[in-house]
């Protein structure tokens, strides 16, 4: 039973996830999305905070108690609540509140009630996007360490996790593998080259960072337009963060024109809209349908040229050289951003939308079971195995793992390993082997009790697919945990 509780944390929400069983995976949820965002009300009326994605425009606004860009307020912001002065790592309270009623709920409904006991500390896994800078992390991390989380490992990367699953879920081979992944989830456009060496140690050899260039690319065109025609006019901002900031601003009010666009009869889109900076004003602006198509199509082009013209290019890389191009975020789902990328190989380009971070979470919650240490074999941290003399599988209960070892008679092969979770009506995942069976194989003995000295014959599936049967050699200790 694996009772880990996996969270990664975006630029402007967090997602998190847990996988009790094998193979049974649970996004946690809340107010119906997956996606817990980071924009706080602070009531001072009713002394309580409220989350929601809706406050995001009301911060943009500049509004009193309205917090946004919380990553980044951690260790600078303080807020008021109950006539206290707070941190802002504070305004976290109710989402991980909502956190953990979900995660019990998800629990309660698979482990026996004795064998849950919600006092304990709540194991955690921890990733970050690569906007979030260090201090945050630490800062994020002794939050959760003093609020009932037992903290087992965080500052892992983002990209190696969500690519991880990708191999894992497509049974991709892990060794001497070059990855180019890029990624838009938040609102940057963020780049990196992955090196796999194999199924342990891989690396991000080089990253990079195009700010604004992950928004979808009409939305942000047009929500960019808006500004800087009216800055020049108006002169009301002076400095290249206050003009990001309105760029985020206007997305919601260019996100409306853009939707009615395909209806939209008049080469002139004609807008009305104010600045946070003056907020009682509004601004009329002109802008050719022509000239934003035009800029968009720029926009998109000029994507695949930072990736291969700048990125590539300054760190001596070539398209060729990858085994794989990975594009994740909504915005590169986008059919001409598909266009732009496939130029570099249709069947080396692969492209997930946002919704698919949560592979990130599966590949937190994978249990590596094995792993090379100076050449020898050593099982995970606080794993614990013992011997036992024989074993009925009918007497195992689901999530209990199975260790063997045995001996291959070959010259110069020595011992070997296979180890398993047992899944319930007689059947097991293969969790790790020294032999040819591969990870997330299904395996189904055809014998119920294992004795040291003896063979066991094993079918073996994948995916509902029989892949054919698997034959230990004389099997030396069995272990069980």
């Amino acid at each position: 039973m694996n009772k880990t509780l996996a969270i990664h944390f975006e630029e402007d929400n967090l997602i998190a996830g847990v996988e009790p069983l094998a193979g049974k995976f649970f996004n946690l949820t809340k107010r119906g999305v997956s996606q817990f965002y980071l924009y706080f009300f602070v009531d001072e009326i009713n002394n309580r905070i409220d989350y929601s994605k809706t406050y995001q425009e009301n911060f943009f606004n500049n509004e009193l108690n309205y917090f946004g860009n919380f990553v980044n307020l951690l260790h600078s912001k303080t807020f008021v609540l109950n006539t206290y002065e707070n941190d802002c790592i504070e305004l976290l309270n109710p989402v991980v509140s909502d956190l953990r009623q979900v995660y019990f709920s998800i629990m309660r409904s698979i482990i026996k009630e004795n064998e849950l006991d919600e006092t304990l500390a709540i194991p955690l896994k921890i990733s970050f996007s690569g906007y979030i800078q260090k201090e945050s992390r630490t800062f994020l991390e002794a939050y959760f360490n003093r609020n009932g989380f037992n903290l087992i490992e965080s500052r892992l990367d983002f990209p190696l996790l969500f690519v991880k699953d990708f191999f894992r879920k497509n049974s991709i081979d892990f060794n001497n593998k070059k990855i180019a992944f890029i990624e838009a989830v938040g609102s940057n456009l963020n780049m990196y080259v992955l090196n796999f060496y194999n199924q342990f140690e891989s690396e991000i050899s080089i990253s990079e960072q195009f700010i604004n260039f992950g928004l979808e690319p009409r939305n942000f065109i047009l929500a960019k337009k808006i500004v800087d025609d009216i800055n020049k006019q108006e002169g009301l901002i002076g400095t290249q963060e206050a003009l990001k900031q309105e760029y985020l601003r206007q997305l919601p009010v260019a996100k409306k024109w853009i939707e009615r666009l395909d209806s939209y009869s008049s080469p002139y889109l004609r807008i009305e809209t104010n600045f946070a900076a003056e907020t009682a004003k509004k601004h009329t602006i002109n802008i050719s349908v022509e000239e934003l198509n035009q800029l968009t199509f720029s926009h998109i082009r000029q994507m695949g040229r930072y990736f291969e013209s700048h990125f590539l290019a300054q760190n001596n890389l070539q398209t060729t050289q990858f085994d794989s191009i990975i594009l994740l975020g909504d915005t590169l789902c986008n059919a001409l951003v598909k266009t732009e990328f496939e130029r570099f190989g249709r069947n080396k380009v692969v492209f997930f939308n946002s919704s698919e971070i949560a592979l990130a979470l599966r590949s937190l919650l994978y249990i590596e079971a094995v792993q090379p240490i100076n050449n020898q074999l050593a099982t995970t941290k606080n794993e614990q195995l013992h011997e036992i003399e024989f074993m009925n599988v009918e007497n195992l209960t689901i999530g209990q793992t199975v260790m063997l070892t045995n001996f291959d008679a070959a010259h110069g092969k020595g011992q070997a390993i296979q180890k398993f979770t047992y899944l319930g009506d007689k059947k097991f995942l293969v969790i790790f082997s020294t032999r040819s069976l591969q990870k997330g194989e299904i395996a189904e003995p055809l014998a119920d009790i294992w004795l040291p000295g003896m063979q066991i014959d094993l079918k073996i599936s994948m995916d509902g697919k029989t892949r054919g049967l698997f034959k230990t050699r004389k099997i030396v200790k069995i272990e069980v945990s």
